[in-house]
């Protein structure tokens, strides 16, 4: 149901973004803690065989722009002023675009991906024990950073943008907070980190040891930023108006933000 205000009277609200592995959605939540109306888009999931999951980078982000517009565009003809962004996001899908051109480069790997699960076995022996300790994870089955470096190492293309320091790599957070503030943040949080299986627990860090051992170039690595952290603003261009982007979680936690 929508909720709005008295008469008279403008309310404040934070524009919040739920950007799952089937779909988005983004609503206006209002100050008093009511939410306004959601809209939702659903994207496609490719596999392409059967250990393979894939999105296309794009099309996330379209979805993301256009619930995010309609909840703006409603939100502001209901006389609500949208202060800030929240992000949340599905975990661990990870892609490779171009700083430049603001293109991906192929299509992301989702997170149920396993095309390289068996190969990571192998990895097991000398590392579950050191990343249970310092990660709290064991290897496992996810792969974004070795999925990376064998894009890099098989895909011209992608050789080339890295050589002339033109990749970008990223998680779907790390994707939608670069195009949101038009490339000026390229950053993820610990909570997206640890998912993709490269956090630090006791130091807030990359687990480069670990991340360079299956060949992922660490000058990729996005910065980190606490989750509740600023990411900056956004692009007039994205939403119509800069406002600040407050707040970056993954998506089964809850997201909060203040204007």
């Amino acid at each position: 149901m929508t909720q709005t205000s008295n008469e008279g009277v403008r309310r404040r609200g934070v524009l919040a973004i739920d950007e799952g592995t089937t779909g988005t959605r983004a609503g206006v939540v209002l100050d008093s803690g009511a939410a306004h109306e959601v809209f939702y888009r659903a994207i496609k999931v490719d596999h392409p065989d059967d250990l393979s999951v894939e999105q296309d980078p794009l099309e996330i982000w379209d979805a993301t722009l256009e619930v995010a517009r309609r909840a703006v565009r409603r939100a502001h003809e209901d006389g609500i002023t949208v202060t800030s962004v929240a992000l949340s996001t599905q975990r661990a899908t990870a892609m490779l675009w171009d700083r430049v051109t603001g293109l991906p480069l192929l299509p992301a790997v989702v997170w149920q991906d396993r095309r390289y699960a068996q190969e990571l076995t192998a990895y097991e022996e000398r590392w579950d024990a050191v990343l249970l300790a310092r990660q709290g994870r064991p290897v496992g089955a996810r792969a974004p950073f070795l999925w990376a470096a064998r894009q890099i190492a098989e895909h011209p293309e992608v050789a080339a943008a890295h050589r002339a320091g033109r990749l970008v790599f990223g998680t779907v957070d790390t994707w939608l907070i670069w195009r949101l503030t038009g490339g000026a943040v390229h950053a993820t949080t610990p909570t997206n980190a640890a998912s993709a299986g490269g956090y630090l627990l006791e130091r807030h860090a990359w687990d480069e040891e670990w991340i360079g051992a299956l060949g992922f170039p660490p000058e990729l690595l996005p910065e980190l930023r606490s989750d509740d952290a600023g990411f900056g603003t956004t692009d007039a261009d994205a939403l119509g108006s800069v406002v600040k982007c407050h707040a970056h979680i993954r998506s089964d936690a809850s997201v909060t933000a203040a204007s």
